[in-house]
């Protein structure tokens, strides 16, 4: 039988077409969202869940300025990325850059709030620093997460949270995994308030330390709330002040005793004589290798024999010796009366953001909270309030209501788009023109 030569080499040509069809598609899916995400800036943060999907698998590239977020959306600030029904349930490698100034300012009797509402039970986040921020809304809030039921591994935080219930420095509620996580900062609000997690139902957190100050009125805790949950190889040095279940390492514990492994707390400076669970130890005591039973002191931990606390590795010692809350000088000035002229030079100073009058809700809710709270909250108000006020106005030229996220930075955008837009353009051509070469095959057959 007669084989047409024209016949075969149409067949190489289709064949190579389809090999190069195959190849820009794949290009073509990975710059869509379907390989790894870079961001940059927080607008491309912001997208995730809207224009990103939940589920993609991100990576910081450069730390994120997030201070423009004071100014977004009429005040309420970033909106926090994903909900309870419908969490984040993806991957964000944060390369141990820090996410700075980030600002969200909502109150809502159902949705939690944080960078992240809700993390899925396949969601993870690792080694991303939440530095510089405030959030005040009503509960169920965390600078990581208002509800976690994924991992959250090797991250810290540093900021000012104010609130009602369910309010921790990393989670408001977890469900999920916590490990070698600290924070550092404050944390204000009345029922389920801890420096780490506000409520930990039925969670893992192993690893991690608070430095943070931590005011409420029950259930209150230098590590978290309350603990349904597990807490191994942990330590709380922050300052507490609670009236009732309130204990310098877990205001009231659920679980049995025995889900409080090898977890200290500093009696000296904590500001309570009691835990519920946990070991408390002198400072002296807190400084040394040998009082941490079975910890990890080659891979996970660090210390400098009686001059620091423990520290975890991938941090080094840097935090903890600048810490807001976390010198032994600055807890022992607490005691005294002392520290207000720290915290009035925190509020004006950039670390610390504007808190809007929207958080007068939250004051208004707190109605059987000490004294001693809302009169830090107020204080607050009164003396950012004016700045607040004059910062929007500057920055949108006297209209507040002029502010959207996407508005001052879109230059990535559109670069973005023209890449997507020229794939899009050759893949189309690619096609075209496999399908000529096919009609050509049968023609010449």
């Amino acid at each position: 039988m007669f084989l047409n030569p024209l016949t075969k080499f149409s067949g190489k040509i289709t064949y190579l077409s389809l090999l190069w069809l195959i190849f820009l598609l794949s290009i073509f899916f990975t710059s869509s969202g379907y390989g790894i995400i870079y961001i940059s800036s927080i607008e491309e943060l912001q997208k995730i869940g809207s224009v990103y999907p939940l589920d993609g698998e991100y990576e910081l590239t450069q730390d994120i300025d997030a201070n423009d977020t004071r100014y977004w959306n009429n005040g309420k600030g970033f909106e926090p990325i994903g909900e309870r029904l419908n969490p984040f349930n993806g991957k964000l490698e944060g390369k141990g850059h820090r996410i700075i100034g980030l600002y969200i300012n909502r109150i809502s009797f159902s949705e939690p709030y944080g960078l992240f509402g809700a993390i899925g039970s396949e969601g993870e986040v690792k080694n991303v620093r939440m530095e510089d921020f405030l959030i005040t809304g009503y509960r169920d809030m965390g600078s990581f997460a208002g509800f976690n039921t994924g991992k959250i591994t090797n991250c810290s935080c540093r900021g000012r949270i104010y609130g009602h219930s369910t309010i921790g420095g990393l989670i408001g509620e977890n469900m999920g995994t916590v490990d070698g996580c600290f924070s550092m900062g404050s944390v204000v609000g009345e029922i389920f308030i801890g420096g780490l997690i506000g409520s930990n139902t039925g969670g893992v957190l192993s690893n991690s330390y608070n430095m943070c100050r931590v005011d409420g009125y029950g259930r209150v805790g230098g590590l978290t709330g309350d603990n349904y949950g597990t807490i191994k190889n942990c330590y709380n040095i922050g300052f507490v002040k609670g009236m009732e279940s309130a204990g310098s390492l877990i205001g009231f514990l659920v679980a049995d005793e025995e889900n409080v492994i090898n977890s200290y707390w500093n009696i000296e400076i904590s500001g309570l004589k009691e835990s519920d669970g946990g070991i408390g130890k002198t400072t002296t005591e807190m400084k040394r290798k040998g009082t941490f039973i079975n910890w990890d002191f080659e891979k996970i931990w660090a210390i400098e024999e009686n001059v620091t606390y423990p520290y975890l590795r991938w941090q080094g010692k840097y935090e903890q010796t600048e810490g807001e809350w976390g010198t032994d000088e600055i807890q022992k000035n607490d005691k005294e009366g002392k520290v207000e002229q720290k915290r009035e030079g925190m509020r004006n100073s950039n670390d610390v953001k504007e808190i809007t009058e929207n958080i007068e809700e939250v004051i208004n809710n707190v109605t059987h909270g000490s004294k001693e709270i809302k009169e830090e909250v107020t204080r607050s108000i009164e003396i950012q309030k004016t700045e607040n006020t004059k910062g929007i106005i500057e920055k949108t030229g006297g209209n507040p209501n002029t502010i959207t996220w996407g508005c001052a930075k879109n230059e990535l955008l559109n670069q973005t788009n023209l890449i997507k837009l020229l794939v899009d353009f050759l893949v189309f051509g690619l096609i075209l023109l496999v399908m000529v070469n096919m009609h050509r095959s049968r023609h010449i057959k």
